[in-house]
């Protein structure tokens, strides 16, 4: 039970498989396949359908970088900082000054917002466009659920965020 599920930012090492607290409701298990089976049914989790799983993460604000997204945003842009995905006070990594820079000098002129596709819009997936009523590129969508009214996650500028409608797609 809740004695095999970690507290954010500790892992926990439990029948084969590493488990990372993401939050206190979210954390990501690596392992072999049978190793994952054993935790999920000691540790009593559920499994769930994969459209189950978006729509969850999605409600959470967690992105996912798919081949169509890859370096795209800065983290910012997708509220990593706010998810406690990025440290500043630690660590190098490819692309370090850029986001630092992005975090002291807050100059983050994209966000990622949560939104709603209109009934039998369909199909709509990462790395797809999304318009203003003119036609003016605002964005892209970063995840989106299998699921009808299909429910995504987007990258916006700022100035979009109010909008009350706009298409993603071809355009």
């Amino acid at each position: 039970g809740n004695a095999l599920r970690p507290v954010p930012g500790t892992v926990l090492m439990c029948h084969g498989t590493a488990v990372v607290g993401i939050s206190a409701n979210n954390a990501i298990a690596c392992g072999p396949f049978h190793a994952l089976e054993d935790y999920r049914r000691a540790a009593a989790l559920p499994t769930v359908e994969q459209s189950c799983w978006e729509l969850k993460q999605i409600g959470a604000g967690i992105p996912q970088i798919y081949p169509a997204t890859m370096g795209q945003f800065v983290p910012q842009m997708v509220n990593l900082e706010v998810l406690g995905g990025v440290s500043f006070s630690k660590g190098c990594y490819p692309g370090q000054e850029i986001v630092a820079r992005t975090q002291y000098l807050g100059r983050t002129k994209r966000r990622m917002f949560r939104a709603a596709a209109e009934p039998n819009t369909g199909g709509l997936g990462p790395g797809d466009p999304v318009f203003d009523q003119d036609g003016a590129r605002l964005g892209m969508v970063v995840r989106a659920a299998p699921v009808e009214p299909q429910e995504m996650l987007v990258v916006l500028r700022l100035e979009a965020q109010n909008a009350e409608s706009l298409s993603a797609g071809e355009n």
